[in-house]
């Protein structure tokens, strides 16, 4: 489907639909190895982005049973919808073995907690050093909150000091209610995808498939800093390399409007 342009109001698009998109696909390409969905969908699941009669995430689990009647076997079925992805990075590891691929998804939930409050908060559930000097901005470390050891990476998608926490399944729970409670003296509130998308937004931050695509380059969307074009060898290196030294003929931009 067309995001923006191709809506279940104005087209009845619906899961039969993307079946057939996977089928022409699978029909250029000789196979199923190059047919993915993510689990989010859009890059940002929402009404206006998906098929009519999606109501929730999990009717994609009607998915399956559409390819079979197709005639697709489990092991494409499989690929289309986790495993490609993962084909894809495995197929690429360095043969050193000094890099690995595991699928943690079941393993692990993620806290996003952000503001300007967030390290006074974080601090009070944590022993490590969590200041700008110790861990600053674009940075990942293994620190201990509440009881559990987590993964906590230093950014977020608001424009704000905040902390995205990966956390064992066990402990998410247990580490919600406490960072709740401690929190209601800092006037601690839980906001949802939609308000973080607005925020995002208001810092001109942009995300995978909803501004940015794989037809858009780093130079266009303004992410040139974060390639290591000098790096060596990589895939993409020649494209990357011409965008870098050939301006772009269009760029993506905030607008700002004002009254």
């Amino acid at each position: 489907w067309v995001r923006k342009l191709t809506t279940p109001e104005g087209s009845g698009l619906r899961l039969e639909a993307m079946c057939d998109h996977m089928d022409h696909i699978c029909q250029l390409a000789g196979n199923a190895r190059h047919v993915g969905i993510g689990t989010d969908l859009d890059g940002g699941y929402g009404f206006e982005q998906t098929p009519g009669d999606l109501d929730s995430i999990h009717d994609l689990n009607r998915l399956p049973d559409l390819l079979r009647r197709r005639g697709w076997t489990e092991s494409d079925i499989s690929g289309a919808l986790h495993g490609n992805f993962a084909r894809f990075l495995r197929e690429h590891l360095p043969a050193d073995g000094s890099v690995q691929v595991n699928n943690l998804t079941a393993r692990y939930g993620t806290l996003i907690v952000v503001g300007p409050k967030s390290r006074e908060l974080l601090s009070r559930v944590s022993p490590n050093d969590l200041s700008e000097e110790a861990f600053p901005y674009l940075t990942a470390q293994e620190i201990e909150v509440g009881y559990s050891r987590v993964l906590a990476l230093r950014v977020t998608y608001v424009g704000e000091l905040g902390y995205e926490i990966n956390v064992p399944a066990a402990a998410l729970r247990r580490l919600w209610q406490d960072l709740v409670t401690l929190g209601r003296e800092h006037g601690l509130r839980p906001v949802g995808m939609r308000a973080q998308d607005c925020l995002r937004l208001e810092k001109g931050y942009g995300i995978w498939s909803c501004e940015f695509s794989a037809s858009n380059t780093p130079s266009q969307c303004g992410l040139s800093r974060y390639v290591a074009y000098d790096k060596g060898d990589f895939i993409g290196r020649e494209a990357a390399l011409k965008d870098r030294d050939v301006p772009p003929e269009d760029r993506l931009v905030l607008l700002r409007l004002s009254p």
